[in-house]
């Protein structure tokens, strides 16, 4: 997930780069998506990352209605479907990235179970909501050190979530982080460049 500089961890093969889904249905699977997109400075959220959140959110992924904004990889919101996740809702604003999603949502048959929107994410988090999420995961590009906060406000303002919503949140570690008065940080941690944090309206 996210687009931004890729980090060490994942392994390439024919100049294609491959993300691990670490449990659920899908254990073990390996999705490729290729180096070589628009998005040059794509990084997903590594395996040390993203086992750790899901272990924070355990508890509230299966039957969830997701979004994945920034969706890049696509790891995060392949691993919560691989966990029973009711639905993801994939946004990106390349076209190469929505095509190799869609190449990956064909591989593991979940047509049914998610949907691949291209989209800025700013820009469409901006607009009232057209549904409501119970579980967000947000990773916008580091280089773009205000995304973070405006999608975590528009979130909130346009009504995109759930009562008692999980907000998971990336950053650059050198970045102030992201708050907001409505929302109660849950989880915070810090991992080489990146910060992370759970937010949550009222369920945890």
């Amino acid at each position: 997930m996210g687009s931004h500089q890729f980090t060490v961890g994942f392994s390439m093969s024919h100049g294609n780069h491959q993300v691990r889904i670490i449990s659920g249905k899908w254990r073990g699977r390996k999705l490729q998506f290729p180096k070589g997109t628009n998005h040059q400075d794509l990084r997903p959220t590594t395996d040390r990352i993203r086992e750790t959140v899901f272990n924070w959110i355990a508890p509230y992924v299966q039957d969830a209605v997701c979004l994945d904004a920034f969706a890049g990889s696509g790891a995060l919101g392949w691993e919560a479907l691989s966990r029973h996740a009711q639905h993801v809702h994939f946004v990106d604003a390349s076209a190469d990235v929505r095509d190799n999603l869609h190449a990956q949502q064909a591989t593991l048959t979940a047509h049914e179970h998610s949907t691949i929107v291209l989209a800025d994410a700013i820009k469409w988090l901006q607009q009232p909501a057209s549904q409501r999420f119970d579980l967000v995961f947000l990773d916008p590009p580091f280089r773009l050190n205000t995304s973070a906060q405006t999608c975590l406000d528009a979130l909130v303002e346009q009504q995109w979530l759930s009562p008692g919503a999980l907000v998971y949140v990336e950053q650059d570690r050198n970045d102030a982080c992201v708050d907001h008065v409505q929302l109660k940080r849950y989880r915070h941690q810090q991992a080489g460049q990146v910060q992370y944090t759970l937010f949550t309206l009222d369920r945890v």
